[in-house]
C-alpha cells in the first residue's frame, strides 16, 4: 500500500501549528498548564482531521485531472507513431465510418485526420477545405491545431477535433488502445527528486522566514519554539546557498 507522504506531512503540519496557537493563547488566558494542553491537542487533533478529508478530496481531484491528462499525452503520441492506415482505424471504430482516401465518412459526416507532433497548420487544412461536400458536416481531427488553423477551420465551417476531443470520442466507443506506443520517461529516484527541489530560491523564503521567527522570540512567552523553527530556517537557507542547484533562467 503506497503511503501518501504529501497528505500526512500537511496534515501534523496543520495540526501541530494549531495546537501550539490554541496552546499557547490558552496558556496565557487561562494561567492553567493542564486545561491549555487539553485545548491545545483538541483544537489540533480537530482541525487536523477536517484538513485531511479537505486535503485528500482536492489531490484525489487533481490525481484523477492528472491521469486523464497524461492519458490524452499518451494518446496524442500514439497517434504519432501509427501509420496512416492504422490510426484511421481506430476512428473507423468509433464512428462507424468508411474509408475514402484519406478522409473517412459517416453518414453526413466527413472526418479528415491528421496526427503530427506539432500543432496542424493551415496548409493541412486545404484538402479538407477544398474537398466539395457541402452536405456534409465537415471535421478536421488532430492532436494540436495552431491557432490562425483553427480560427480559419471556423471561418470555412470546419469543426475541429483536438486530443481532447479525440481522447472523448475513442474513449466513448471503447476504442482507446491497450497499450500505447510510447516510451515512459525514466521515474527519478527519491534523492534526484529531492536535489531537483533543494534549489537556491529557497534562500530568500528561508532566511526572510527564519529571520521572523528569530526575532518573534523576543516578544513571546515560549521563545524556545521560535528559536529552534527559525535555527532550522536559517541552517536549510546557508546548505541551499552551498549546495543548492542554481536558479533555472
Amino acid at each position: 500500500m503506497k503511503i501518501n507522504l504529501p497528505l500526512i506531512a500537511d496534515t501534523l503540519f496543520v495540526g501541530i501549528c494549531t495546537f501550539l496557537l490554541v496552546f499557547t493563547l490558552a496558556r496565557y488566558y487561562l494561567k492553567n498548564a493542564a486545561i491549555s494542553l487539553i485545548c491545545g491537542i483538541v483544537g489540533g487533533v480537530a482541525l487536523a482531521v477536517a484538513a485531511f478529508f479537505y486535503i485528500r478530496r482536492r489531490q484525489n481531484k487533481k490525481l484523477l485531472y492528472g491521469k486523464e491528462a497524461e492519458e490524452k499525452r499518451k494518446l496524442a503520441m500514439h497517434l504519432c507513431l501509427l501509420s496512416c492506415a492504422d490510426a484511421c482505424s481506430l476512428i473507423i471504430k468509433a464512428t462507424g465510418g468508411v474509408k475514402r482516401g484519406k478522409r473517412i465518412e459517416s453518414g453526413e459526416k466527413i472526418y479528415f485526420p491528421v496526427f503530427k507532433a506539432e500543432p496542424c497548420d493551415m496548409d493541412d487544412l486545404m484538402p479538407l477545405i477544398r474537398l466539395a461536400a457541402a452536405d456534409k458536416e465537415k471535421i478536421f481531427i488532430c492532436n494540436y491545431i495552431a491557432d490562425n488553423a483553427r480560427k480559419l477551420a471556423e471561418n470555412c465551417g470546419i469543426a475541429v477535433f483536438d486530443c481532447g476531443e479525440v481522447y472523448k470520442l475513442l474513449k466513448k466507443a471503447e476504442a482507446l488502445p491497450e497499450s500505447y506506443l510510447y516510451a515512459e520517461p525514466q521515474k527519478l529516484k527519491l534523492i534526484k527528486r529531492i536535489k531537483l527541489r533543494f534549489s537556491r530560491k529557497l534562500c530568500l523564503p528561508a532566511f526572510w522566514s527564519g529571520a521572523g521567527l528569530m526575532f518573534m522570540s523576543w516578544f513571546t512567552f515560549y521563545p524556545v519554539y521560535y528559536i529552534i523553527s527559525g535555527a532550522v530556517l536559517l541552517v536549510i537557507c546557508v546548505l541551499a546557498a552551498i549546495f543548492g542547484q542554481p536558479k533555472s533562467i
